[in-house]
């Protein structure tokens, strides 16, 4: 984590991070109290307490993953990763670190693969929307498009739409 630049994103990880060994400190501390309490002070069980470190160990790495994508910035697998984890734990983690994958830019291939559609089912729904149209065998954008999608014209001319035109 120490070789990541310090953006926006990664400073909220960092403080979520602290705040969870802080968290986890606090609940082995508790623990630790309720149990030489409750047990006049008989040996803490460092069995349960090293498969508690271990659950930590494995929520960790997954976080840590989740930020190895972002530095990767591989937008798709964020997208997925995001999705799992919405329907599995019902939190969003890209909305926990604010990231806004919805509005950015992709091309129709990409949105494909994100919402396990091809690249013509993509631009077919977007002509359908009204949103382009093809001319001479070549997408052009139309009027009402240009709210959710940009053209670049290079070599080959493209249109990128927002992800949440196609949501």
């Amino acid at each position: 984590m120490s070789y990541l630049r310090n953006n926006p994103i990664v400073k909220n990880f960092k403080k979520l991070l602290v705040k969870e060994f802080f968290r986890m400190r606090e609940i082995l501390q508790n623990k630790k109290s309720q149990t030489q309490s409750s047990q006049n002070l008989q040996k803490p069980d460092f069995h349960a307490l090293t498969n508690e470190l271990n659950d930590y160990e494995i929520y960790s790495n997954k976080l840590l993953g989740f930020i190895e994508n972002l530095r990767n910035r591989n937008q798709i697998d964020l997208f997925r990763f995001d999705k799992i984890m919405l329907q599995q734990f019902g939190t969003s983690p890209l909305k926990t670190f604010e990231i806004d994958i919805e509005s950015q830019f992709f091309l129709p291939t990409e949105l494909g693969k994100m919402i396990n559609k091809s690249a013509v089912e993509i631009n077919l729904m977007l002509e359908h929307k009204g949103y382009q149209i093809r001319e001479n065998g070549v997408w052009k954008m139309t009027s009402s498009g240009r709210d959710f999608g940009i053209e670049i014209n290079g070599k080959f001319n493209q249109i990128k739409w927002k992800l949440k035109t196609v949501l």
